[in-house]
């Protein structure tokens, strides 16, 4: 089989993404105080709680990124198959992994105004609301993961409360860009 420069980049970038995220536990907990023992990241031990949990959002990002273009290269939109060659990052990890932080979170300068913005955004764990009038969007920024948005809402009802706000222009877009492309992925 021939790959392209594009093609062999992108399995060079899936086998190094692999190998950095297979001893990286804590890449799986959305809560900040898991990263208060040094070694729960690969970072310096020097590094304060903050800035592993930090360390940490940007590698979730980077991997969901990363399982994004490699779906999408292999993604064909008009027959919904993936090509023969097409090797999943892991399903099980990208499905379980927590989605991108809010963009309060994230925007947050200090330690002290993370954890505040984390407290006010608490994502909802398994959340069903008893109203059935309440929001999907406003469910869906809550999940903590792709699994529970998947097996609660369809494909076409998660979609709708999308709509074209996705992208890359904040960390609310993104998380919406995330689940959007998993909506085709795994669905």
């Amino acid at each position: 089989m021939f790959l392209s420069p594009a093609q062999a980049n992108l399995v060079i970038t899936l086998q190094m993404t692999r190998t950095y995220i297979v001893p990286y536990l804590q890449i799986r907990s959305p809560d900040i105080a898991a990263f208060s023992d040094f070694k729960s990241t690969p970072c310096s031990p020097t590094t304060t709680t903050w800035g592993r949990w930090r360390t940490t959002e940007t590698t979730r990002r980077t991997v969901f990124i990363v399982n994004m273009v490699n779906f999408l290269n292999n993604y064909d939109p008009r027959t919904r198959k993936t090509s023969p060659y097409y090797e999943p990052l892991s399903d099980d990890l990208i499905l379980n992994m927590p989605l991108p932080c809010s963009q309060t979170v994230w925007l947050a300068y200090e330690e002290e105004n993370c954890r505040l913005a984390m407290k006010n955004h608490q994502p909802w764990v398994n959340y069903s609301s008893p109203d059935p009038d309440h929001s999907t969007t406003e469910a869906l920024s809550r999940e903590t993961c792709l699994s529970t948005i998947l097996s609660k809402y369809s494909k076409e009802r998660i979609q709708a409360a999308i709509g074209p706000h996705v992208g890359l222009v904040d960390s609310d877009d993104l998380r919406r860009l995330v689940i959007l492309c998993a909506t085709e992925q795994f669905l």
